[in-house]
């Protein structure tokens, strides 16, 4: 939150949580006058509480619709992205019942809104990968572990057998190994637009190369644009956003370090 002439204006990213949708789409909705925003000394975008309410509302609306509508046939792309958004969802749930925490304590330490908590485990709706970050940290367990559940420390995995958490945006993960090792290799699939949804930070190192397509990381001191072959490794609470702004699907193994 940010403060201009005592009063309080909300980032791109603040909004997109609050209203559980992408900072991609809260840009969009702008640009479609849905909400106004203002500009601060620096560029970016700022909206004001109302904006907030009316992105919040916006986002509700469109949920409300989407669950009339789903008694309608839905062509298949729709249809897998809310299979897959209830799996999520479930996982979600699940880890958070296995630590005993209610919706509201892990809505208010991951900094969105109980209803969107709500919503998500539902499968009502999908999350930003930031938002999934905060919800893993908050439960003391790497994002691996809010993945589909399966037999721990196996040497071998599939690739039909990938575990497979879809987030807003269509931003998938498929999970290389079992739970029990001390690395937590994955495939990201990013669609063309997506991102992070916002800034992250890691308690541990994590390692990224891509293999297909283009992706930009930042940082407080910078840009790093990787290209096909690219690598980059991310320190220990080293803060950080990414976006895929090419027309075209960037494929990336990330491995997540679970042990120091």
């Amino acid at each position: 939150m940010r403060y201009i002439g005592g009063q309080s204006y909300y980032t791109v990213s603040e909004v997109a949580a609050q209203a559980g949708v992408s900072p991609q789409t809260v840009r969009l909705w702008e640009r479609n006058r849905h909400i106004r925003s203002r500009r601060s000394p620096g560029g970016h975008r700022l909206f004001d509480a109302d904006a907030l309410k009316r992105a919040v509302d916006h986002a509700a609306t469109q949920r409300r619709q989407s669950v009339t509508e789903s008694a309608r046939p839905l062509d298949p792309e729709t249809d897998i992205r809310t299979k897959d958004y209830a799996s999520t969802g479930a996982h979600i749930r699940a880890a958070r019942e296995r630590a005993g925490q209610t919706q509201e304590a892990v809505a208010r330490c991951a900094g969105i809104s109980r209803s969107l908590l709500s919503a998500v485990e539902r499968g009502e709706s999908g999350i930003s990968v930031q938002a999934f970050g905060r919800i893993a940290d908050c439960l003391g367990i790497p994002m691996s572990d809010l993945a589909p559940v399966h037999q721990s420390g196996r040497r071998v995995v599939r690739s039909d057998e990938r575990p497979r958490t879809v987030l807003a945006d269509g931003v998938t993960w498929e999970e290389l190994a079992s739970t029990g090792h001390t690395l937590a290799p994955a495939i990201l699939l990013i669609p063309p637009g997506a991102g992070s949804g916002g800034d992250m930070t890691y308690t541990r190192e994590n390692f990224v190369t891509v293999l297909a397509g283009q992706l930009d990381f930042y940082f407080g001191g910078g840009t790093e644009h990787l290209a096909v072959g690219d690598s980059i490794i991310i320190a220990a609470g080293e803060t950080h956003s990414w976006a895929n702004h090419t027309k075209t699907a960037t494929r990336v193994i990330w491995v997540e370090q679970l042990s120091p």
